[in-house]
C-alpha cells in the first residue's frame, strides 16, 4: 500500500540516524555551511547557537534534517594567561608601575594616599581592573576604591605602615576582573 502513495518519499523513516559533522561557515546571512568533504555548501540554514564569521569551522549537529551549530573552533589558541572575551584575547593579569604621589593622610607610623593607577589597556564592556600591590619596601597595601575605569584609570587606596617613603612602594599587580 505505501509503495503506491507519493507522499511515502515525505513520511520520516522510522530510525533517523543523528550526526556530527565538522564543518566551515561559508556565508552569514543567511548563514551557509560547508561540510567537511563536500564541495558545496548546504542550502538548509542551521540554528546557531554561537556568533559565527565567515571562514569559522564549526561543529554541527544534525538530526531529523534540521542541522544546529553547536560550537566553533577560535582561530588558533589564546596565550596562556589571556581570556578571549567576545572574539578577542586579552591579557588576564600583570604589573604595572605606581605612579608618583604624595600622601594625602601622614600620622606616624599610618601613611595614606589614593592613587590613580594607569590601565594597561581598554577592558571590554562589564569588565575592569582589581590592583594589589606587588613590589614595595615598606609594609603597603594597595586595594580598588570602587569598580570600573575613571578618567583611564582606577582610583585605589594605598595604605603604607612604619615608612614615610613615597618610593617604597613601587610596583603594583593587575587583574582583569568582571564587573
Amino acid at each position: 500500500m505505501l509503495n503506491n502513495n507519493p507522499l511515502t518519499d515525505l513520511m520520516r523513516p522510522t530510525s533517523v540516524p543523528e550526526s556530527w559533522r565538522w564543518a566551515t561557515v561559508v556565508q552569514t546571512n543567511p548563514v551557509r555551511v560547508r561540510l567537511d568533504g563536500d564541495t558545496e555548501p548546504l542550502l538548509a540554514t542551521p540554528d546557531c547557537l554561537v556568533p559565527v564569521s565567515v571562514g569559522d569551522r564549526v561543529r554541527v549537529h544534525m538530526l531529523h534534517r534540521r542541522m544546529t551549530i553547536a560550537g566553533k573552533l577560535y582561530r588558533g589558541s589564546p596565550d596562556p594567561g589571556s581570556i578571549v572575551i567576545g572574539g578577542t584575547a586579552y591579557a588576564t593579569s600583570g604589573t604595572i608601575r605606581i605612579p608618583a604621589f604624595t600622601w594625602a593622610f601622614q600620622q606616624p607610623p599610618v601613611y595614606a594616599t589614593t592613587v590613580h593607577m594607569p590601565i594597561p589597556y581598554m577592558p571590554p564592556d562589564g569588565w575592569s581592573f582589581q590592583f594589589h600591590m606587588a613590589g614595595s619596601t615598606g609594609f603597603t597595601f594597595l586595594q580598588n576604591i570602587g569598580p570600573g575605569v575613571s578618567n583611564g584609570g582606577v582610583y585605589c587606596r594605598l595604605v603604607q605602615f612604619g615608612n614615610a617613603s613615597t618610593t617604597a612602594a613601587h610596583l603594583a599587580r593587575w587583574q582583569l576582573v568582571k564587573n
